[in-house]
């Protein structure tokens, strides 16, 4: 399994599947009540949280006292794309099953991950997360620094403090919408770019969701 498949397959349980209800494998874990935007070819159409998302297709519903989703035709090819920070992880797409104002019923759901995600390429990130040494063991030594860019050869955050190479470090993120989730490794590599700030490379030994 590739490091970005922890992104993906098998990290986060959400609502959905505690129902038994089947998320295709290499999806993201989105909680229900995740904001998703839709859009067209043509531009944005409606915004909405995930209701449901199964094997089988995904259903936007419409928030109570928002005014009617936006007429949209049967057949309609949407892109789907989380709302905050996590937009740039992945796009979803999908096509108009039902739309009638209150919930917008896709069939079809495939992923088409964003800046070059796949099991072999880079996904470049921009995420604050939050730093502790392996031996803090009650998290009162947090450090914060940025996710910045992750392919399989490892995570590189930014932060203001060095770091050694071969220091074991555990790194909590969270993404909205998402699970928290927590790594733990060890620094393979470090470097100080001209501005000072230091960049380092962990290669995760453990990843919890």
């Amino acid at each position: 399994m590739s490091i970005l498949s922890f992104f993906f397959t098998g990290m986060f349980k959400n609502t959905l599947e505690a129902k038994n209800e089947i998320v295709p494998p290499d999806f993201p874990r989105l909680k229900a009540g995740t904001i998703l935007h839709a859009s067209t070819a043509d531009g944005p159409l409606l915004s909405g949280p995930v209701a449901h998302f199964t094997r089988t297709g995904l259903t936007i519903s419409n928030s109570s006292g928002r005014p009617p989703f936006p007429p949209c035709a049967v057949g309609t090819a949407l892109d789907l794309s989380p709302e905050g920070g996590s937009s740039s992880l992945f796009l979803l797409r999908g096509t108009v099953e039902l739309a009638n104002g209150k919930v917008c019923r896709l069939t079809a759901v495939e992923l088409l991950p964003r800046a070059g995600l796949a099991s072999n390429r880079p996904l470049f990130i921009d995420l604050p997360v939050i730093l502790y040494d392996e031996d803090d063991k009650d998290f009162s030594r947090p450090e914060y620094c940025k996710l910045v860019h992750a392919d399989n050869n490892g995570f590189t955050f930014q932060s203001e403090f060095p770091h050694c190479v071969e220091e074991r470090i555990q790194v909590t993120l969270s993404i909205e919408g998402f699970f928290p989730l927590t790594m733990r490794g060890q620094i393979v590599r470090m470097e100080m770019s001209t501005t000072g700030v230091f960049r380092f490379v962990l290669y995760p030994g453990q990843i919890q969701g």
